[in-house]
């Protein structure tokens, strides 16, 4: 989206693959992984976030996508064609995105979510259900309160068993789980909610 050009156009230094890992707000100092010390006035984080770890067992099965990079968003168009039915894991964004592009395609989809009702940490139960009227006018079945415990198949995802003994079949599975924040380098500084919680 820009170039080196662009930020030094602007008067701002690109400092690439350098990793904060301490953040001191008394000295108003940001330490990277190499031992560098960057002093600031004022300070902007940004840091981003990684995809939270499944820890399913068949996690790496063909077919099971957390929509991140542009390879995995390859792989899916190139599945979408022959699937007859995808899961989606999660009630974030992300899986709002797998419903949207199963809706698209006509792919009869069921929604697993370990929680009550989508978005359960933004909106309140009246507008879990608002979610979940609007889901179900496009045919998603849904399934909360449950959440996967193991994928079945052998090279290619088949399905998943959940952790209330329930069987679903589906040729894709999208898993959208959220994200563990880049925050580590902030710990004991009082800044953000909690560790992996974001700022």
């Amino acid at each position: 989206m820009r170039t080196v050009d662009d930020f030094e156009k602007k008067n701002i230094v690109l400092l690439l693959l350098k990793e904060a890992v301490f953040l001191d707000v008394e000295k108003k100092e940001v330490q990277a992984k190499g031992g560098e010390i960057y002093s600031f006035d004022k300070l902007l984080i940004a840091s981003g976030g990684s995809p939270r770890a499944t820890n399913i067992p068949g996690e790496n099965l063909a077919g099971i996508f957390r929509l991140q990079t542009i390879d995995d968003a390859d792989g899916l168009v190139k599945l979408l064609p022959e699937a007859r039915k995808i899961i989606v894991i999660g009630g974030g964004f992300i899986g709002l995105e797998f419903l949207e592009i199963a809706e698209a395609h006509k792919i009869p989809t069921t929604l697993i979510i370990r929680d009550s009702h989508f978005f359960k940490g933004i909106l309140d139960q009246n507008g879990g259900e608002l979610m979940s009227k609007n889901f179900e006018r496009f045919g998603v079945n849904l399934i909360f309160e449950d959440e996967a415990m193991e994928f079945g198949g052998k090279e290619r995802v088949t399905g998943l068993r959940t952790k209330k003994g329930r069987v679903f079949e589906a040729d894709i599975v999208g898993v959208g789980i959220g994200l563990k924040m880049n925050d580590d380098f902030t710990r004991g500084t009082g800044i953000g909610v909690a560790a992996g919680q974001g700022i």
